[in-house]
């Protein structure tokens, strides 16, 4: 089945006129003053058929170009050149560049010939390097596409090299393509261009068209400059005549007049916006392979599809997922106007900052110790060095505060949490290391990192908080430093966070039993923003620290306003109380694991609600049925129908009890909701704890005072 594989499209696939599409390089500055006018004039020849040889045209392209008029061949566009090019010379192998332009491979294809590719490499920046002539040289293939500048990367192409790839395709009959549909948009086309060639070569066809620099994609209308003029004629051969319309025709000829003053300042004007795109994006973290035509290529170095996410947003970018040798990571976006370009900046920059993944205190903390150890046996400090987290992602820290001292030495990486709210963001993880006499890897934590005082950690009571992980990736780090330069003998390595101390008064960490500085921490190395796992998992870690000092009971509270109105009119201590946020199934589920026997939850009736329709995760975005819960037990209780209307048109749960006891159903409603949420709890928990639900408003006090039945 056909898959459409090029940018443009959007308004069509996403049903959207409004979407800012810039995964089409489009020439921001519009057509050509006087092209539209053309366009319209020419309607009224559209009664005959168009010059098959598009003689007019064809005229005003080798004025513009300064080339002999045989030497041209007019088309639908360039792709409608690229498909004729391999039938008309026969070609039975062709060679191209990966990643490039999508449709030299289908060409070949289609001409059922053997294609070959020649990678390039990021490492390279994908630039084409004299290997690509070895390669031609030792597989002659028949035919072989270039792109100057290469589609999606944008990098140049020297003209030496199209000259040593020209004569060595010419000692075995083969012709080279030259696209350069981008050419135009860059500041060094003259420089740059392979029109210098087509006296000397008869086998360079160099590629143009109106489709970008003049932003005609909807017109169709490209060109072939041949090296062979009987080429030229040939191409006529491979495809339907009249290969351009009347208006197309027209069109181009009116884009010629005036060619060279609006390329100059297309060319201004999308080389500053250009620059101010890579710098931004760069400065956002994004991997910009600087491009010299009128697109960015970057690469994506965090977890979200940032194409799909600015799709959301109603701005198309071009994915290059569908470039051979490349993947997701990789986009490609059109220079636009100063407002596109603005609100696409902005976009990114709030998708960025919401969704950025940042590194934990035990992947830093490793770094920091690979870098203190790498100079403690070579002698020689670095000022960055890569750590590979969990997930095999290798991160690249740069290494400050370095220090040799009296048999030791340090070094020290700054934290970057990426968009999640960590008090840690910033703060710098030390790492002194030293010889031992013996063989074994030691591990402490100094100053600013916790000692374990209580049971139920991972961490034994009495040793530094670092966890299992955190620390596996440290010794990991050391022991490969060592095989490096193939030291045995014995390593020791403390940790410390300077400030530790004071920062960790703003985590959870005295009430989990880490006492006197933070804890080094880390699953996967891999920060995740606003995880819900790791809320998830705080939750878990305060329920397993309660039951391994053998407590049964657990006083639950989704968040603030269940803690206050238990101090203040409960009465009730709320030192080791749990804070479950929306996740009160898992709390549950959890506390049933650990062996807990009763849990007191309590809850603003906002969100305990919710209990009675079976939501055990009460976020709004997950599920907001309160009215219609009030509703149907108001519905349950004998409500009259103008009560179930007025109760199902509120929007907060106060305005609904208003109504309630407008009607004189509001106690019997509470009583069969609160029936109802004990049903569910009951089967969240299979009776294996007893759940004891109160459920209050600051303005009403306690709607449910309930307890399921467990083995309290």
């Amino acid at each position: 089945m056909y898959e459409y594989s090029h940018g443009g499209n959007a308004a069509f696939e996403l049903g959207k006129e409004n979407i800012i599409d810039l995964s089409a390089n489009i020439n921001p500055l519009g057509m050509p003053e006087g092209v539209e006018d053309a366009i319209i004039s020419g309607i009224s020849r559209c009664t005959r058929y168009p010059d098959n040889f598009s003689r007019g045209l064809t005229e005003k392209i080798a004025g513009y170009e300064n080339v002999d008029a045989g030497r041209i061949f007019c088309a639908g566009g360039a792709s409608d050149v690229i498909f004729r090019l391999p039938k008309a010379v026969n070609a039975r192998k062709v060679m191209i560049t990966a990643p490039s332009f999508a449709d030299y491979e289908r060409s070949a294809r289609a001409a059922e010939a053997e294609v070959i590719r020649h990678a390039l490499s990021s490492a390279g920046d994908f630039d084409l390097g004299t290997d690509f002539v070895e390669d031609v040289s030792r597989l002659e293939p028949d035919m072989v596409f270039v792109c100057n500048p290469n589609n999606p990367t944008g990098r140049l192409v020297e003209p030496g090299l199209i000259e040593d790839l020209l004569e060595c395709c010419r000692r075995t009959c083969a012709h080279v393509v030259v696209d350069e549909c981008f050419l135009d948009f860059t500041t060094q086309a003259k420089e740059y261009t392979s029109k210098r060639f087509l006296e000397n070569y008869k086998n360079i066809v160099i590629l143009k068209a109106f489709t970008k620099v003049f932003a005609l994609p909807g017109i169709r209308l490209g060109y072939a400059m041949c090296g062979d003029m009987e080429l030229t004629q040939k191409l006529y051969g491979f495809g339907a005549d009249w290969p351009v319309s009347n208006l197309a025709q027209s069109a181009g000829v009116a884009a010629i007049e005036n060619a060279e003053s609006f390329i100059s300042e297309t060319v201004r004007f999308v080389s500053a916006e250009r620059l101010m795109l890579e710098e931004e994006l760069n400065d956002l973290g994004y991997t910009v392979i600087t491009a010299a035509a009128n697109y960015v290529f970057l690469q994506n170095p965090y977890s979200f599809d940032l194409c799909r996410e600015l799709d959301r947003e109603g701005i198309r970018i071009r994915s290059c997922a569908n470039f051979y040798g490349l993947d997701g990571s990789y986009c490609r976006i059109a220079v636009s106007n100063r407002d596109n370009n603005e609100k696409l900046l902005s976009t990114i920059k709030k998708i960025t900052k919401s969704r950025r993944k940042g590194v934990t205190t035990g992947l830093c903390a490793a770094a920091a110790v690979k870098a203190a150890t790498a100079a403690l046996l070579s002698g020689e400090f670095v000022e960055q060095t890569g750590v590979r987290a969990e997930n095999g992602a290798e991160i690249v820290f740069k290494v400050t505060d370095t220090k040799r001292g009296d048999g030791f030495v340090q070094c020290a990486v700054k934290k970057d949490a990426g968009s999640d709210p960590d008090v840690t963001n910033g703060i710098k993880i030390f790492a002194a290391v030293s010889k031992t006499d013996g063989t074994e890897l030691e591990l402490d934590g100094g100053c600013g990192v916790g000692r374990v005082t209580k049971p139920g950690l991972k961490v034994p009571v009495g040793k530094a908080a670092i966890n299992p992980v955190p620390e596996r990736m440290i010794k990991s780090a050391i022991g490969q430093v060592c095989r490096e330069f193939d030291y045995t003998g014995g390593i020791r390595a403390e940790i410390s966070i300077p400030g530790g101390a004071e920062i960790a008064k703003k985590t959870l960490n005295e009430r989990l039993g880490v006492v006197g500085g933070l804890s080094v921490l880390g699953t996967t190395g891999i920060l995740e923003p606003m995880s819900e796992k790791a809320i998830v998992e705080t939750i878990k870690a305060e329920i397993d620290v309660q039951a391994a000092l053998g407590k049964i009971s657990l006083l639950m509270t989704p968040g603030n306003y269940g803690r206050d109105f238990a101090k203040k009119a409960l009465d009730l201590d709320i030192t080791e109380a749990i804070k479950c946020s929306n996740f009160i199934g898992e709390a549950l589920d959890h506390a049933c694991e650990r062996g807990i026997k009763a849990i007191t939850l309590i809850g603003h009736a906002g969100k305990l609600v919710k209990l009675a329709g079976g939501i055990m995760n009460t976020h709004s975005s997950v599920a907001d049925c309160r009215m219609e819960i009030l509703a149907a037990h108001c519905a349950l209780v004998g409500a009259v129908p103008e009560a179930v209307r007025l109760v199902m048109e509120c929007v907060t749960v106060e305005a609904a009890i208003a109504v309630m006891q407008q009607f004189g159903v509001n106690d019997a409603v509470w009583e069969s909701v609160g029936l109802r949420a004990g049903f569910h709890l009951s089967e969240r928990t299979k009776g294996l704890l007893s759940v004891e639900y109160i459920v209050f408003t600051q303005e009403h006090g306690v709607l449910i005072h309930a307890r399921t039945r467990g083995e309290i």
